[in-house]
């Protein structure tokens, strides 16, 4: 009998911590099924949410009970990233398949129009997925989003490429946490409603590049 992992351990963990109610969904794609977190009401606006690099679609915990009120929330366990998401069949070459993963995973969900939230990388994802299929995207909210708005600065491309020891011990990026721990802020109902979002600089985890895939 194999025992579980830690990251095992910690998702089933913090999976713990949605709602009684949530669904999970694995749907299937032409590069591996997807595994979705589902929450709210039945007939509630959609609502994907999309985490930053090495976190999960866990991370949005401290969210979906605020969200699920109103929306139906699912929240994605990226392809070719941390999670349960299996990356089988079509492979993963350039930023392109990711907008066809996405299309291929609204797809399956049902999903002909939706909101569509993201944060950090998964924000990038987002406003690729917005200016790629503009009509599937009803509102868009982007929280601290990743060489969309400016580029990384050289310096910090030195710290992620060769990164010294820590400060206060090791960050690592748990199931819920990726992009140096930090879950996203609790306050996704008012951009949603407003239609913007003003980010804030936080530190980063370091994830493959898109255009080479993971």
């Amino acid at each position: 009998m194999l025992l579980p992992s830690a990251f095992d351990l910690a998702y089933d963990e913090l999976r713990a911590r949605w709602p009684d109610s949530t669904e999970e969904r694995d749907v299937a794609t032409p590069y591996g099924r997807t595994r979705v977190h589902v929450y709210g009401p039945a007939h509630g606006s959609p609502l994907v949410l999309l985490p930053g690099g090495s976190a999960t679609g866990l991370v949005w915990f401290a969210n979906a009970p605020v969200l699920g009120r109103r929306y139906r929330v699912h929240a994605v366990d990226l392809m070719g990233d941390a999670g349960r998401t299996e990356r089988r069949g079509t492979p993963l070459k350039r930023a392109d398949d990711l907008m066809s993963w996405l299309d291929a995973l609204l797809d399956g969900l049902g999903l002909a129009r939706t909101h569509l939230c993201g944060h950090s990388y998964g924000a990038w994802l987002a406003v690729g997925y917005a200016l790629h299929a503009p009509r599937r995207v009803d509102r868009l909210a982007l929280i601290d989003p990743t060489q969309v708005f400016a580029g990384f600065r050289p310096g910090y491309l030195l710290r992620a490429a060769h990164p010294g020891p820590p400060r206060r011990g090791p960050r690592p990026c748990l199931p819920g946490l990726g992009d140096g721990g930090h879950p996203p802020g609790r306050g996704l109902a008012t951009p949603l409603r407003a239609g913007r979002h003003r980010s804030r600089p936080q530190d980063h985890c370091r994830w493959p590049s898109p255009d080479r895939g993971p």
